[in-house]
């Protein structure tokens, strides 16, 4: 082998290792979404939104059935696991229509009521539930989230009539927030679509939203 070819080599290799090593250091630092059983080596790679998440032109929507875990989750740092059900809420799945005597509440809000950086136990809709359930006599008490996060009034009215009348829930619960009456999906629908690159590559797509973001602003 020419030295000037085994020279590119160790530095193409250094190159590489590199990189290597930095994906894994932005993976272990940096807030993104994987598979919670993943099957091959490319799906084990993937650390994209959209395996939880759809944006269309009605703004965000959790994607049904999807089964992910959140890793480094930017207000509690922690590994969160999150699945969708059928009708696109994170919740158990929810029968159309309810049991006898059963008071069906139906919660939306942003990620404050989607509690996307806890348990789904620890959440207060769920903790809501289980207070709510010895208090009604009727029969069995069922608080459906509804919510996901970094959406706004004009959402949550859309996901009312899309999919969260058809429970025909007794009452709407609606928790605000300041910034519910910023435009659909702000900065987070200006970087959803994402290249082959960002899908698998964490540092990538780290380095392309901060580069957008200052950008944005």
């Amino acid at each position: 082998m020419p030295k000037r070819f085994r020279g590119f080599v160790v530095v193409l290799s250094l190159f590489v290792g590199l990189l290597i090593l930095a994906e894994c250091g932005a993976r272990s630092v940096v807030f993104h979404v994987s598979r919670r059983e993943p099957g091959s080596w490319l799906e084990r790679l993937e650390a994209d939104p959209a395996l939880v998440v759809d944006y269309g032109a009605r703004g965000r929507r959790y994607r049904p059935g999807a089964d992910v875990v959140l890793q480094n989750t930017l207000l509690s740092g922690e590994e969160v696991a999150i699945r969708i059900n059928s009708h696109g809420f994170r919740d158990r799945e929810i029968p159309r229509h309810c049991r006898a005597g059963e008071l069906r509440i139906l919660a939306l809000g942003d990620s404050i009521t989607a509690g996307d950086y806890l348990p789904a136990e620890q959440v207060y809709v769920e903790v809501m539930e289980r207070a709510l359930g010895p208090l009604w006599p009727h029969g069995p008490v069922e608080v459906v989230n509804a919510a996901i996060g970094n959406i706004g009034l004009e959402e949550e009215m859309e996901i009312l009539r899309e999919r969260g009348l058809g429970l025909h829930p007794n009452l709407v619960l609606l928790q605000i927030y300041l910034n519910d009456g910023l435009e659909a999906w702000s900065f987070s629908g200006s970087v959803a679509r994402r290249s082959w690159w960002r899908r698998y590559s964490v540092l990538a797509d780290t380095i392309y939203t901060g580069v957008q973001r200052r950008a944005w602003v």
